[in-house]
């Protein structure tokens, strides 16, 4: 087995030389992603195997009950990678990508978790506001007070018995190459 760990616009891997390509959360931090997606696909021996696990339509995510304090930091991540080159809707436009590049779309795969306090769904974003939001801070999208007004209501939320937290969606796509 052979596994590659590189610059995906820069390395080259050689053509015909790999049975399969996988990335998970790759092309939404990415500007160029015909330039990845044909490398890969020229990477791939016929039937080699592509699979892409991305975001899409990410501003699905919720809070319920509903919450305008959790709509607006989700609002302002979604912001920052766009304003970063990055794109949060990419999984949906990756099957027209990959068969541009002789990729045959076998399965798309829709993948969304509802979760309730205490479950690992729930866990990343807790994570995630302690590792991510600081520097939304440091950027200019959102407050301290925001930031503070979000975390007491996430604590609120996982006490209360009955919030949930419904994730951004992401596409895995699963193709062959022709």
């Amino acid at each position: 087995m052979d596994v590659r760990i590189g610059d995906v616009y820069r390395d080259e891997y050689g053509p015909d030389k790999y049975d399969g390509v996988f990335v998970r959360w790759l092309f939404c931090f990415l500007t160029d992603h015909e330039t990845v997606v044909t490398k890969a696909a020229a990477s791939l021996r016929s039937g080699g195997k592509f699979i892409a696990l991305d975001y899409f339509n990410y501003l699905a995510v919720d809070l319920e009950p509903p919450s305008d304090k959790f709509r607006n930091i989700f609002q302002n991540i979604y912001r920052s990678f766009i304003d970063a080159g990055g794109d949060l809707y990419v999984g949906g436009k990756l099957p027209s990508i990959m068969r541009r590049h002789g990729i045959v779309i076998d399965e798309l795969v829709p993948i969304c978790r509802a979760a309730r306090p205490g479950s690992l769904v729930w866990e990343w974003v807790t994570r995630f506001q302690k590792t991510y939001l600081p520097g939304l801070i440091e950027r200019g999208y959102i407050t301290q007070q925001q930031l503070d007004d979000f975390r007491e209501e996430w604590k609120l939320r996982e006490e209360d018995g009955v919030s949930f937290f419904f994730s951004p969606p992401m596409l895995g796509v699963v193709g062959t190459k022709s």
